[in-house]
């Protein structure tokens, strides 16, 4: 599709039949290794925010954006229901939190928040990614360890994880990406890394 170039209406075509792919592929097949149907309505909800950002609204991508957040209230409960992280996890919460990012996502796409400047916004937007990375194994691993040890709410140990994730993954963007951002960038564009400068000193 990129080859043809990313129109518009390829972007929605495309989002629709990897939308209804995610519902018909058997999970047991390779070819669902690449639909990813747990996590496909989630980079089509992410493709439908970015051309009502750049387009505007249309009733195709309001559909479309519809249909991929139910979607995704179903696939979260089928993970709680038929998951086993080792401790016990309730639906509703999933459910909710699932509809708040969406909603705040939509009012990013609409603009709502374009008059925003805080500084802290631009550090929550770079230790997101790397708490995406952090969260889902370890997150479960620190919850389930604990959970078995001291018996602790689930709540209150879904919040201590967050916390201390948050703090790792800001230690990642300070201490990795940070550093290491410059070198990329011109790897990407030149395919070449800046050489280590060499300095002498004369006595």
């Amino acid at each position: 599709m990129i080859q043809f170039g990313l129109t518009r209406g390829r972007v929605m075509a495309l989002g629709a039949g990897w939308l209804a792919a995610s519902l018909v592929v058997p999970p047991e097949v390779p070819l669902a290794q690449l639909v990813m149907p747990q996590f496909a309505p989630y980079f089509v909800a992410g493709m439908t925010l970015y051309l009502i950002r750049r387009h505007g609204t249309s009733l195709p991508l309001w559909l479309l954006l519809a249909a991929s957040w139910a979607i995704s209230l179903v696939r979260v409960r089928e993970r709680v229901l038929f998951a086993n992280p080792g401790f016990p996890v309730p639906v509703p919460p999933g459910l909710l939190i699932i509809t708040l990012a969406y909603g705040a996502l939509l009012m990013i796409a609409l603009g709502a928040t374009d008059r925003w400047r805080r500084r802290w916004l631009a550090v929550a937007g770079a230790v997101s990614y790397p708490f995406y990375l952090l969260h889902p194994r370890i997150g479960f691993t620190m919850i389930r360890y604990a959970y078995d040890r001291t018996g602790l709410p689930i709540p209150l140990l879904v919040v201590a994880a967050v916390l201390v994730l948050l703090m790792a993954a800001w230690l990642v963007h300070r201490l990795v990406e940070r550093p290491l951002s410059p070198a990329l960038r011109r790897l990407i564009a030149t395919g070449t890394l800046p050489r280590p400068s060499l300095t002498t000193t004369t006595p």
